[in-house]
């Protein structure tokens, strides 16, 4: 058996010179992050079975304040809506998430405005109909959210009324109609109506409820090549009830679909097919408060429903695999025994009898290097910050195994310390910190550190005995914050900012920059700046991690504030984390600027003025992070 080492391998197959096919690079991988309590936002990210980027937005609307608001009507003005961007209408609300909803139209009584097709009912107030003749051969169901924020989904009655004549006979609070149902009662009827589409790609706008009571936002991105083609109603429908969405409605599929968060103000997440976000007539706007807790996860694969993420590749798939026979399988496996979602993997290693010990494993029989992507190579792979845990579970009965994990940080993979393997049939955590030097090994001509500020899964590495094995895999996975089995991430708290720690490029006299600290908003006590490119400056005192800024800004609700946000570890070299924000113009009251959680000592927040003049004026910052 070649005992050729890893790097050398690399090589040879670019050269073209091994003697199979590896098989183009996959990948299936999912950010999970929750900046606001209540709203998980999700970024799901396929190569299988075409380019796609989805957005899924998981509400627990039992959370404090979680709330709900559709556009309400433009009252005496022609038509129902006046024409605005989802972005829009989340930053007039002043909300934290929305998508697009309604199907609309332009009559000669409401152009330029909008009317919408079927019902829409805004804070109790329903204000559009469902249509006859021509619009009542399409049942518009709606979705409806009561005050009390429980979400079910109403249709028409027949024969046709007064046009807001719904079954379930229920108070309509915020409703919205859609198209068609695309799941019902946990069933995929997407195209069940005869129209829509069902087998065609397109962006996507859905939303559905779970068996829980949750409600389910989600947009994908389509009609861009080699970037996000869209998916069939059919496959979004199931996407759903694999998020165990119950019952569903679909109010988009085509370029108006739009997914906006609120970080630190709308902006849109998705990629609109046009290049640029349209003009909608309704949208569903999202409140929540700011999440107490921080949390970023990737899962790089937990292979539900078959997908086997970058993880598809056979145990011999890699040239650095020693002393196993081809007949080696990976399959994945749907069991209620799963670690995760019903479904784990299987690699059933068939030991090469002619050999008895190879290079990377002296004291056995063989070694599989188990691929993520097509070759481990870090563009393969999703990257990620080097802070917290990497791994996964694993479970065999097969004595004598050990497992790693290895990770290209930043370009050649560094090999976690092998763990044995528990061999009782049972699932069992296998995880490495990476901040832990002695958790890491060179291999391959690595220098065996976690350098860098990101890295990438290269491989999962087995080392088995002379003998037959199999090795079930599950939730492969990174958390920034902690182990992965932690629930949640470290609470954020705001940090101590002590007034002589504020510091500024000037200030107007009587408005020094510890004003921003003195724990009140005041319209009298404040920092105040005049031109581009004044900045405040605030010393942690040591390394901090950094989660988001809160300001309140002097004359909030009459004017936009344009600003950077920079940090530092050291005072003397910034980087950016916010970049032209700007503030709502709707409140003098603390607005929360979020941005990706840094480590660092000083933070600065550089003024451009505002709407009405050139002065950078703060009546308060907090400073949240653990």
């Amino acid at each position: 058996m070649s005992t050729t080492t890893r790097t050398t391998c690399r090589f040879v197959a670019a050269l073209g010179v091994l003697t199979f096919a590896l098989p183009l690079a996959v990948r299936a991988d999912s950010i999970i992050k929750e900046s606001f309590s209540g709203l998980q936002y999700t970024l799901r990210t396929q190569t299988v079975p075409r380019p796609l980027r989805i957005h899924i937005l998981e509400i627990d609307p039992t959370k404090a304040g979680v709330q709900f608001r559709a556009t309400p009507s433009n009252g005496s003005a022609a038509g129902e809506n006046t024409p605005q961007t989802t972005r829009a209408y989340v930053g007039a609300a002043r909300a934290q998430a929305g998508i697009n909803a309604s199907f609309f139209f332009v009559s000669g009584t409401s152009s330029p405005n909008f009317d919408n097709r079927g019902i829409v009912a805004s804070q109790g107030s329903a204000y559009s109909p469902f249509g006859e003749n021509a619009d009542y051969s399409r049942p518009w169901p709606a979705l409806n959210i009561s005050s009390a924020n429980v979400a079910q989904i109403v249709d028409r009655i027949s024969p046709y009324t007064d046009g807001y004549g719904i079954t379930p006979a229920i108070s309509l609070y915020n409703a919205v109609s859609g198209s068609e149902r695309i799941v019902t009662n946990g069933v995929n009827t997407a195209g069940a109506v005869g129209y829509g589409e069902p087998t065609v790609l397109h962006p996507r706008t859905v939303m559905g409820i779970t068996a829980t009571g949750k409600i389910v936002m989600l947009v994908v991105d389509g009609r861009q090549s080699g970037f996000s083609e869209g998916m069939t109603s059919i496959e979004t429908a199931n996407l759903l009830i694999q998020y165990g969405v119950v019952n569903a409605v679909n109010f988009d599929g085509g370029g108006s679909s739009s997914f906006v968060f609120a970080d630190p103000v709308p902006r849109e997440l998705n990629s609109p097919s046009d290049g640029n976000a349209r003009n909608v007539s309704v949208s569903w706007a999202v409140f929540a408060n700011q999440a107490t807790f921080a949390q970023d996860i990737a899962v790089f694969s937990d292979f539900y429903a078959g997908d086997k993420g970058t993880f598809a590749y056979a145990p011999t798939a890699s040239g650095s695999t020693q002393g196993v026979l081809a007949t080696s399988t990976n399959t994945t496996v749907q069991s209620s025994s799963a670690y995760s979602r019903g479904w784990f993997q299987r690699l059933t290693i068939r030991d090469d009898p002619a050999v008895s010990t190879v290079s990377e494993n002296p004291t056995g029989g063989w070694f599989v290097r188990h691929l993520s992507g097509a070759t481990g190579a870090p563009a393969d792979n999703l990257s990620r910050p080097t802070l917290g845990y990497v791994g996964f579970w694993a479970r065999t009965s097969t004595a004598g195994i050990s497992a790693a994990i290895a990770v290209d940080a930043p370009s050649t993979a560094d090999r976690g310390i092998k763990r044995a393997l528990t061999a009782d049939g049972q699932w069992h955590l296998y995880q490495w910190n990476l901040a832990d030097p002695a958790q890491w090994q060179s291999w391959g001509g690595s220098d065996g550190l976690i350098t860098g500020s990101a890295f990438t899964v290269d491989s999962i590495q087995l080392f088995g005995p002379n003998a037959d094995a199999v090795v079930e895999l599950d939730q492969i996975m990174h958390n920034t914050y902690g182990t992965l089995d932690a629930t949640q991430g470290p609470a954020l708290s705001k940090l101590n900012v002590p007034a002589a720690s504020v510091t500024a490029s000037d200030f107007y006299p009587g408005s020094p920059p510890s004003y921003t600290v003195d724990g009140a908003i005041s319209s009298t006590q404040y920092w105040a700046s005049q031109g581009d490119g004044k900045w405040i400056q605030y010393d942690l005192g040591s390394a901090k991690r950094v989660a988001y800024l809160k300001i309140a800004w002097i004359q909030g609700n009459a004017r936009v504030e344009t600003f950077d946000v920079q940090v530092s570890s050291n005072g003397t070299t910034w980087t950016n984390k916010l970049t032209g924000a700007k503030s709502s113009g709707y409140t003098t009251a603390l607005e929360a600027y979020n941005f990706a959680d840094v480590t660092a000592r000083y933070v600065r927040i550089v003024g451009h003025g505002n709407t009405a003049n050139t002065w950078n004026s703060i009546a308060e910052t907090e400073i949240w992070g653990f």
